[in-house]
């Protein structure tokens, strides 16, 4: 078992957040909204909710993908996927906008202005810049990386460009392993109230950015 302790963070530490359930409460808002989509489909319900659960930080695609394809095992299921991009696009994206921040997590970006920042989310570069942008944070990140598919090969970007002394925040399994792979310091939020990735890890663990 890995143990990441609380981190010191100085104004030289890298400081990189996923969006989704770390500075926005927009992971379950999305967890409910794609379950919603699958609820025709009763006899797989338990497979399609412990799925979406375990497969935070996954992009969007992906996870309908693996939902249509492996789970139902439809016959068209480039189809329904496309069908259902277009229509989370229409009906999910406007609203994700307005989700609440993370406690303290507004604030704790604002605090650390003499930190480079960074954006790594698996959400598309769309959404990530126009929900960063509606909240006037989008100019106190250095870049913002978004649809990412291999959230290590960002980190090591950042890290091979801008030093080691580096941070990640996350809050999934996703998060959590691309940190091991990329030997950076991990942070878990624990903000879902449909499950805690990390409950049996030794991972630093915080409810909100008030805790640092």
């Amino acid at each position: 078992m890995t143990h990441f302790p609380k981190p010191s963070i100085t104004d030289n530490t890298i400081l990189v957040f996923d969006k989704d359930g770390v500075i926005f409460h927009s992971e379950d808002f999305k967890f409910e909204y794609f379950f919603d989509l699958f609820q025709e489909f009763s006899e797989h319900q338990e497979q399609i909710k412990s799925y979406l659960v375990g497969s935070g930080g996954t992009p969007r695609k992906a996870r309908f993908q693996t939902i249509c394809s492996d789970i139902i095992q439809m016959n068209d299921a480039d189809d329904f996927v496309e069908e259902l991009m277009q229509k989370s696009f229409t009906e999910m994206d406007p609203e994700i906008l307005n989700v609440d921040f993370v406690e303290g997590a507004r604030e704790f970006i604002v605090e650390h202005s003499e930190n480079k920042k960074f954006v790594c989310s698996g959400s598309s570069q769309n959404e990530v810049n126009l929900h960063l942008k509606r909240h006037n944070l989008d100019n106190l990140f250095v870049e913002l990386h978004g649809g990412v598919k291999r959230k290590s090969d960002v980190l090591l970007s950042i890290k091979n460009r801008f030093g080691t002394d580096m941070v990640f925040f996350g809050d999934t399994m996703v998060d959590y392993n691309a940190s091991l792979e990329a030997q950076v310091p991990f942070v878990g939020l624990r903000t879902s109230k449909y499950h805690d990735p990390f409950s049996e890890l030794g991972v630093c663990k915080i409810y909100s950015f008030s805790e640092l």
